[in-house]
């Protein structure tokens, strides 16, 4: 029998990503590092299919060498064809980038409308003991349509690479510093925003919050004009009018203004807690008609900041597993420690390090055994290779072997399918032929 819709979709994608993709130089500069987000640059990104011959790597994984498993995959028993389009990232700001004016144009517009509006990519990575992992690729665009929206894997990963900071506040303090319109276009470059945004963390400790998380929102909940405020969370409970009203002014001079506008709030359940985290992890820049030049020049910005170093390895206040209701859906399926531990290249299971490979079909990930974890990363299956190999052979050794895998599977079906258009058609005819004799007859 032929298998499932959804099981025959990923044979499918697997033998046009095996036999249809050319070889290219990676341009592909993706951005994911812990506490780090890139306004309008990659998170690890499934992006729009164009006619090129870039390919793609992820950011946890030196992709220095010219022979990567990457390329392997694609030239499998060399049956790449000419032309084909293939998913395609480049740097419209690229020193040295061939090409003029036009050209310019060209990748600037395709770099903005390159979106992962479908899955597409995956890495894999695996630590010395075998224990293996996999996560998918999204491209981590606030106006993508898949990781602009809350709850995706882009919005999740940024979300629970924080909540293990956010269980080490007995109280959250949340302050949002909202720039007063007349000033706004003062603030519409990477660098007039990061001086901001530290001159605003360093006011902060100045009044004694000594380790914070902050992270700017561009646009409000039902406006489409820029309106930039930038989102603090620290340790802190109820606040004086007297100390707000200072804070207040210190910010108003650090932007020379008369009257300013900061809020402040604080929470005092876990659950609230969890709630205003994911709110200000969430995405604010839906649609980059909104503001393009806004959208080019926030192209790799750093907007999820943490202050205090070395003041975060204290044990978490409160669990998770105490969580109830709307907070309890918020984390559910995420399992922090381990999204945590492989954001910063740890294994887990066994605390060694993990190796990361290159980006590889997403049907390959569907046809394996996994475990969600959470925000798009999998456990696999553990394997454990002959000793004595490094981590790339190892890599080739297994993905060979379930590329082998698939094709024996479609090799399988299509034997199946084809034995089963002989039987219907034979069928046909014996019907046919049944009733011409009754006719006759």
């Amino acid at each position: 029998m032929l298998i499932e819709n959804t099981r025959a979709e990923g044979i499918s994608q697997v033998q046009g990503d095996l036999l249809g993709l050319p070889r290219g130089k990676s341009q592909l500069l993706l951005n994911e590092l812990p506490d780090e987000d890139c306004v309008g640059d990659t998170l690890p990104g499934s992006l729009r299919p164009e006619l090129s011959y870039q390919g793609i790597r992820d950011p946890d994984v030196d992709n220095s060498s010219a022979s990567s498993f990457y390329h392997s995959v694609l030239h499998y028993k060399q049956s790449c064809k000419k032309n084909q389009p293939v998913l395609h990232y480049s740097h419209a700001c690229e020193k040295n980038q061939p090409g003029g004016y036009l050209d310019t144009i060209a990748n600037v517009s395709s770099w903005l409308v390159s979106t992962c509006e479908k899955r597409g990519w995956f890495v894999a990575a695996e630590c010395e003991n075998g224990h293996r992992f996999a996560k998918e690729i999204a491209c981590g665009k606030e106006w993508c349509l898949v990781c602009g929206e809350d709850g995706s894997v882009a919005h999740l990963r940024r979300f629970a690479r924080w909540l293990p900071k956010a269980q080490q506040f007995e109280l959250m303090g949340y302050f949002v510093f909202t720039l007063p319109e007349a000033l706004r276009a003062k603030y519409r470059t990477k660098r007039a925003l990061a001086i901001l945004g530290h001159q605003v963390q360093e006011l902060l400790k100045s009044y004694g919050y000594s380790r914070g998380l902050r992270r700017w929102h561009w646009f409000g909940d039902k406006s489409t004009r820029y309106h930039p405020h930038l989102n603090c969370l620290v340790d802190g409970g109820w606040l004086t009018p007297a100390t707000l009203e200072a804070i207040k002014r210190a910010y108003a001079s650090l932007l020379g203004a008369d009257v300013v506008d900061v809020k402040y709030r604080y929470r005092l359940s876990a659950g609230r807690m969890v709630h205003s985290l994911r709110y200000v992890c969430r995405s604010t820049f839906k649609d980059f008609d909104w503001d393009i030049e806004l959208a080019l020049e926030l192209r790799g910005f750093r907007n999820m900041v943490v202050w205090g170093r070395g003041q975060w390895d204290g044990s978490p206040v409160w669990s998770l597993a105490d969580l109830q209701g709307k907070a309890r859906a918020e984390v559910e399926g995420l399992n922090i420690e381990a999204i945590e531990a492989l954001a910063a290249k740890r294994c887990p299971v066994c605390s060694s390090a993990v190796v990361w490979g290159e980006a590889l079909p997403v049907g390959l990930l569907d046809m394996v055994e996994k475990q969600p974890l959470g925000a798009g990363y999998y456990r696999l299956a553990d394997v454990r290779p002959p000793p004595g190999l490094p981590p790339d052979i190892k890599q080739r050794l297994y993905w060979l072997e379930l590329i082998h895998r698939v094709e024996v599977k479609v090799a399988i079906e299509r034997a199946e399918a084809e034995a089963l258009a002989v039987a219907s058609e034979q069928q046909g005819w014996w019907a046919s032929l049944l009733n011409g004799d009754v006719i006759a007859g």
